[in-house]
C-alpha cells in the first residue's frame, strides 16, 4: 500500500486556452458568481452505508450523471465552482477524473485538483478532494493543512483539508477557498478556526470560504450552541442566508428531503453578497443541494 500525495500531486493547477476575464456589459455593476456544491463521487443519492460509493449504478449512469451535474453547472453560469467530493481516480467511480469532465462539460477552462484522499493499492485506487473550476484567471494555489480526525488515517490516506486560490475576477483579485470540514466531529472542525481566521492576514485579496462546512449557524436544525460555522460568522465572515431562522429552502443536506444547511458560501466584510440562495435540483444528482452567491465588492 502506499500514498502519493506528496508535491505536485496533491494540488493541481490544469489551465487551458489562455483567456482574459469575461466579459461583460459596461453599464452593469462588476459581479462575480460563486457555486458550492458536494457532488458525492456522483453516486447520486445512494443511501446511508459504508459502500454507498459503490451503490451509484453502471459506469454508463454514473457518466449520464456528471452530464446532468454539468448541465446544472451551465444554468447556472457561474463564475466559479467549488465541488466537494470529487473524485480523481476512484475504484468506485471506474477511475473517471470527474473534475475534468464536469470542467470540459460545462465550459470551465481552468481546474484545481485538490486531493484531500489519495490512497493506491494493487487492487484498487481511492483519489478524491476538492476541485475549483474557473472561467477567470487562476493566479496562484497553496495548499492549507487543517487538524485531521485522525493523526493515523492522515498519514496512511488524507484528510479533509483546504487550499487558497487566487483569481483575477471581474471584481478585482479575490481569494477562494475550497474546503470541506470533517463530518465526523464537531471538535476537529472547531480545531480549523485558527487556520481558517487567520488566512485573511495572510493574503491580500478578499476572501471567500465555500463548500461543505458540515455545520449550521447556531439554532439551526441540526446545531448545538457553538459552531464553526457561527463561529466564523461571529468573526465577521457574512452569508444573508444565515441571518434569521432557515427557510425550508435554505436547507442543503441529505436530499431528497433535506434537514439541515451544512454547505455555505462565506465572505470577508470587503465584499458584499447581493444574492445566496439554494438550488433546486433534482436529489438523484447528489445527497447535497448546490448553493449559489453573487458578490460585489462593498461600496
Amino acid at each position: 500500500m502506499g500514498r502519493i500525495t506528496a508535491g505536485d500531486r496533491r494540488l493541481s493547477v490544469h489551465r487551458g486556452d489562455a483567456a482574459g476575464l469575461p466579459t461583460s456589459d459596461s453599464t452593469e455593476v462588476p459581479q462575480l458568481r460563486v457555486l458550492a456544491w458536494n457532488v458525492a463521487h456522483g453516486r447520486g443519492d445512494a443511501g446511508p452505508g459504508l459502500l454507498r460509493n459503490f451503490r451509484g449504478g453502471s459506469q454508463e449512469v454514473r457518466v449520464a450523471r456528471l452530464a446532468r451535474i454539468a448541465a446544472v453547472l451551465r444554468r447556472a453560469d457561474a463564475d466559479v465552482v467549488v465541488l466537494n467530493e470529487v473524485d480523481f481516480d476512484a475504484s468506485w467511480s471506474g477511475g473517471l477524473n470527474q473534475a475534468e469532465v464536469l470542467a470540459r462539460a460545462a465550459g470551465y477552462r481552468t481546474r484545481v485538483e485538490q486531493r484531500n484522499y489519495d490512497v493506491r493499492l494493487p487492487f484498487a485506487a481511492f483519489s478524491f478532494g476538492n476541485a475549483l473550476l474557473a472561467r477567470t484567471p487562476v493566479r496562484g494555489a497553496r495548499w492549507v493543512d487543517l487538524p485531521p480526525h485522525s493523526g493515523l488515517e492522515a498519514l496512511v490516506a488524507g484528510a479533509k483539508s483546504a487550499s487558497v486560490v487566487r483569481l483575477d475576477t471581474r471584481i478585482g483579485p479575490v481569494s477562494v477557498v475550497p474546503i470541506h470540514l470533517e463530518v465526523r466531529s464537531a471538535e476537529t472542525r472547531r480545531a480549523a478556526l485558527p487556520i481558517l481566521t487567520r488566512l485573511p492576514g495572510e493574503e491580500s485579496p478578499p476572501m471567500v470560504l465555500a463548500g461543505d462546512f458540515n455545520a449550521s449557524p447556531p439554532g439551526w436544525p441540526g446545531a448545538g450552541d457553538s459552531t464553526v460555522v457561527g463561529e466564523l460568522l461571529d468573526r465577521g465572515w457574512q452569508s444573508p442566508r444565515a441571518r434569521g431562522d432557515p427557510a425550508p429552502d435554505e436547507l442543503t443536506y441529505p436530499m431528497p428531503e433535506p434537514r439541515r444547511a451544512i454547505d455555505w458560501i462565506l465572505v470577508e466584510p470587503s465584499l458584499r453578497v447581493v444574492e445566496a440562495r439554494v438550488l433546486d435540483v433534482d436529489p438523484d444528482l447528489s445527497d447535497h443541494a448546490p448553493v449559489l452567491a453573487v458578490l460585489r465588492r462593498a461600496p
